[in-house]
């Protein structure tokens, strides 16, 4: 219990440290414009390697035991899905033989109603989460799309961005407006306005 108390006060103070040298570091290089993320973490260890090893030592610990609890948790629940002699509840084939009760694989058939309907509200807020960002990246898919249509024509030198399609294709607007080529629906089927 001691350890576990020790742990959690751990992974406060880490988190805390951890948070700060990240947004210090991406604000940073965020004012030069672009940057790569792995760029930025090597950045962030090397500030706080510097700063205080021993505080480094302990961020290290918490990340390699979060990676191996995840890792052991991940590999329970298949073990536990896959294991031949697990029981299937019968007319309910599809549902989860195993599910995650505080953070502790438990097979379905062990749980009691409240455990097994905090899950399934987590799992409900999950799937809602998952289908949101599904419609969110249909959205940001469709205006990528329209954006490449868009600026990709006037990309016709190597090595141009969409950027500068983008400028290329406002430059080609203005100069058929200012030309005249721009003519509205009227004068093209021969038509005054007042007509």
């Amino acid at each position: 219990m001691r350890l576990a108390f020790a742990g959690i006060i751990l992974v406060r103070v880490s988190n805390k440290a951890l948070n700060d040298a990240i947004s210090a570091v991406c604000l940073r290089l965020a004012a030069d414009g672009p940057f790569a993320a792995n760029d930025a973490a090597l950045q962030v260890a090397q500030q706080l390697r510097a700063e205080d090893a021993e505080e480094w030592a302990a961020i290290c610990e918490n990340l390699a035991m979060r990676f191996i609890a995840s890792s052991v948790r991940r590999f329970a629940n298949r073990a536990a899905r896959f294991n031949p002699d697990q029981y299937v509840i019968p007319g309910f084939e599809q549902a989860p033989a195993v599910i995650v009760v505080d953070d502790k694989p438990l097979p379905t058939l062990k749980c009691t109603p409240e455990q097994a309907r905090a899950y399934l509200d987590w799992a409900e807020s999950r799937l809602k989460g998952t289908l949101e960002r599904c419609r969110e990246d249909e959205l940001a898919i469709k205006q990528l799309r329209k954006f490449i249509k868009a600026a990709s024509p006037f990309c016709i030198k190597p090595g141009m961005t969409l950027e500068d399609g983008l400028h290329e294709r406002e430059k080609h607007q203005k100069r058929r407006f200012v030309m005249g080529k721009k003519k509205s629906a009227d004068a093209r089927w021969g038509r005054t306005p007042n007509q």
